[in-house]
């Protein structure tokens, strides 16, 4: 099985992910696009952490894998060139890279997947965590193939997390490490099946996009969950 991890350079989420495949034997294939959203988007879970998520460096795992790339974008002609050579069946998405095009997705002949910290399609969007707890939910994870638009593509699978949900900072540091052990469960399993199994398609009459939670609901949300009141 030919696997891609497609990551922004030094990007958290790709990072965790790399950690998880190497932990556990798994040969793949990474891909660092270097762009400018890493800073962006490390400041970002810097902030929701506390600075608690820590994955492991990037220079110290490398070399480790068995291949890997630059590329200056996704829409970079020489990546595109790259993948057709290659011919991946598995492609993950490592985070912050934003809509993918179609001729990228193709690359792949299984699928593109990514790992999504809400219960889709009733939980879209980057505060899924908090309004699946603010509705009194504990946090389910789904794995979904990536087509053209945002969290809608078929769902492969999904799982609870085990989160601490006493401290809000610990929840959020804790919410891609959980899914990185998720990702190795996915991978596993399309290995031993040779192929993807799709779980179920999408319902868009059911999908809802969760817009930002907002700050000040986030930190009525930290109290709360520090006096243990959310469940």
């Amino acid at each position: 099985m030919k696997i891609l991890l497609l990551m922004n350079y030094n990007g958290y989420h790709g990072r965790e992910y790399m950690s998880a495949l190497l932990k556990n034997k798994i040969t793949f294939d990474v891909i660092l696009i270097k762009n400018n959203n890493t800073l962006k988007y490390n400041n970002l879970e810097d902030k929701r952490t506390n600075s608690n998520w820590q994955p492991e460096d990037l220079e110290k795992m490398i070399d480790k894998v068995e291949n890997h790339y630059c590329y200056k974008s996704i829409e970079d002609p020489e990546l595109l060139n790259h993948l057709n050579h290659s011919k991946y069946q598995i492609g993950i998405q490592g985070g912050g890279l934003g809509i993918i095009n179609k001729k990228l997705i193709d690359k792949f002949s299984l699928g593109l997947l990514n790992f999504h910290p809400g219960d889709l399609p009733e939980y879209r969007g980057s505060s899924a965590p908090e309004w699946q707890i603010l509705e009194g939910k504990e946090i389910i994870a789904t794995c979904h193939l990536i087509d053209e638009s945002i969290d809608t593509g078929d769902i492969i699978g999904k799982k609870k997390l085990n989160l601490n949900y006493s401290d809000y900072f610990k929840m959020r540091a804790d919410i891609y490490p959980q899914i990185s052990l998720f990702l190795i469960e996915v991978i596993f399993q399309i290995i031993k099946n040779k192929g993807i199994k799709i779980l179920k398609k999408q319902n868009e009459n059911d999908a809802i996009y969760r817009k930002y939670i907002g700050d000040e609901v986030i930190e009525n949300l930290k109290v709360k969950m520090k006096r243990k009141i959310i469940f």
